[in-house]
């Protein structure tokens, strides 16, 4: 376990280490103890481009001109913006894309607009904003200049916030019970502690000495599985899901399925996440035919006392086991529908007080319903439901609202699933 914060002082005489579990421990390994462990691998130069094969599946979202590397060094599934900004100006050619063995391709395609918003920070435009950045340093002693911690810190948290979007989309779109829900609910497991200290950088509850020069998707060894278990094909060795198994290279990876989930190590930093933000793979969304069957009849009942479903409009529920909430069922209904009230025990949802995109959303309606029955300290499970007609995708605007939900009350885990 490394012991030192990046200039080198002794990380133990300013904090006892084995008073810190689950999270908070998660956290300071991978913002505190995780530069150094970073910075050999970056020096190491042990790199090659990107293979042809791997680029087809990227290159459309990734801008003209750069770069993007392998290095064997890093950790399996990380996947950074490296960039140089001497003086606070980034310079453009220098932004490169650069990811840890096995790269998997919507990792890498989630960077291509970090690539775009560093750029900003080049050129004339990067003077401009250098000139801004020496302005507020001189009003409030605060640098949120290119290359800054600050800077840093509000990269991170613009790429995780869209990759925790990008993923939660695929876990609605997704059988509840199949791999992929659990590859998505991997992922947002991944990011979530990322998300949360990086958010606290920027917000300045977490103080860091020092800029790393890059913006990182940090990797997880346990995370690899789907996409290099799909290359290595059914003769890689052991099941191909349900436990460990071997990538084609002799390499141990984990397969999404097992009761416990394990990180095999190799090398420092190999770890797991015991907490989710969104979901635990044992926890389990509400099964696709349960759901609908639920929806159809929540569609009758409406339609029995004169307040029949449009065709064009979506019905969601949530099941909610929270402390201290007596109501064990909400339900939403897309649209300028009624004024909510209750359908038996269940409560249906009325109009929130939003002014902007996703008021008229059923699941906004549910989470709007829920948030004044709620703490900061709530604690418990919401399981929730979709049934949306097919030609209307995934929602981006309550995604969104879910995230929020969930930062706004991190003892809730929100469980969805959908048609």
């Amino acid at each position: 376990m490394l012991d030192r914060f990046d200039d080198g002082r002794d990380l133990s005489k300013g904090l006892d280490l084995s008073k810190l579990s689950g999270r908070s421990r998660e956290l300071v390994d991978r913002g505190l103890l995780g530069s150094a462990r970073h910075n050999e691998a970056l020096n190491a130069g042990k790199r090659r481009e990107l293979d042809a094969k791997s680029w087809g599946k990227v290159k459309s979202e990734i801008p003209e001109g750069t770069k993007v590397w392998v290095d064997e060094e890093l950790p399996i599934g990380e996947v950074r913006v490296e960039y140089d900004a001497p003086g606070g100006v980034v310079k453009a050619e220098s932004v490169r894309i650069v990811t840890g063995p096995g790269p998997e391709a919507k990792r890498i395609r989630l960077h291509g607009e970090t690539v775009r918003l560093v750029r900003k920070y080049s050129g004339l435009q990067g003077e401009v904003r250098r000139l801004l950045s020496r302005l507020r340093f001189y009003l409030t002693g605060v640098d949120r200049g290119a290359g800054s911690v600050l800077w840093e810190a509000k990269m991170e948290v613009e790429k995780l916030d869209r990759g925790m979007s990008e993923w939660m989309g695929d876990l609605l779109g997704a059988d509840p019970g199949g791999a992929g829900a659990e590859k998505a609910r991997r992922e947002l497991e991944g990011i979530g502690g990322q998300y949360e200290y990086w958010r606290r950088v920027s917000e300045g509850e977490i103080s860091r000495r020092e800029s790393r020069g890059y913006i990182a998707m940090e990797g997880d060894e346990a995370s690899l599985g789907l996409e290099a278990l799909e290359e290595a094909g059914d003769g890689a060795g052991g099941s191909r899901l349900g436990g460990e198994t071997e990538a084609g290279d002799g390499k141990r990876v984990y397969a999404p399925g097992a009761a416990e989930r394990r990180v095999l190590p190799e090398g420092e930093g190999a770890r797991v996440s015991q907490e989710s933000s969104v979901s635990s793979a044992a926890g389990g969304g509400i099964p696709v035919k349960a759901g609908l069957a639920r929806t159809a009849d929540i569609k009758a009942a409406l339609g029995a006392r004169g307040a029949a479903v449009g065709k064009g409009r979506t019905v969601a529920f949530a099941e909610v086991d929270v402390a201290g909430v007596e109501v064990s069922e909400v339900i939403g209904v897309s649209g300028r529908t009624g004024r909510g009230g209750a359908l038996g025990e269940s409560l249906i949802a009325g109009p929130t007080t939003r002014t902007g995109p996703g008021r008229l959303d059923a699941e906004v309606k549910i989470l709007d319903e829920l948030r004044p029955r709620l703490t900061p300290e709530s604690r418990g499970t919401i399981r929730l439901f979709v049934d949306q007609p097919a030609a209307k995708g995934v929602c981006q605007n309550c995604t969104d609202a879910i995230f929020q939900f969930q930062r706004d009350f991190p003892g809730i885990r929100i469980i969805p699933s959908a048609n």
